[in-house]
């Protein structure tokens, strides 16, 4: 199974759809409920969870986890202040930061050994690889 942390998102939507097509089980997870009845439809297990909570790693799978695809994250176009009249740099860092240390801790935790971070627009980082994120990936499933 592989978990898609910030499936509730353009991009992760259309991961996941890859996935299953793929023939692939997926947990999903996200801040909002928006696309809760989405992934319900399609038969997919949809967890709240806060990045920087680390409580909320213990809802996550602990058995029979493939890899984790990091989605989630906060950008200016999802902030919940206005940008113009506040400065949020204290938000970017503890969701795209901690939220980023918190997922690494949870695979340690539980010797999940694949990870994808998507951490800004250009590189998407897959272990020790860099691959340009123009680049034509096609989602396998790792058995």
């Amino acid at each position: 199974m592989y978990i898609v942390i910030g499936a509730s998102s353009f991009i992760g939507v259309y991961t996941v759809d890859e996935f299953l097509k793929q023939g692939c089980k997926v947990v999903v997870t996200g801040r909002k409920n928006k696309f809760k009845e989405h992934y319900d439809s399609l038969g997919v297990g949809y967890i709240n969870l806060d990045l920087t909570s680390e409580e909320d790693f213990e809802q996550l799978p602990t058995d029979n986890v493939d890899g984790v695809i990091l989605l989630g994250g906060l950008l200016p176009a999802n902030a919940d202040v206005n940008l113009d009249e506040n400065e949020n740099a204290a938000d970017y860092f503890n969701v795209n930061t901690i939220g980023t240390i918190n997922v690494l801790e949870y695979c340690r935790k539980n010797k999940i050994k694949r990870v994808i971070s998507r951490r800004n627009s250009y590189f998407i980082t897959v272990r020790k690889f860099i691959i340009k994120s123009s680049a034509k990936i096609k989602v396998l499933c790792l058995r």
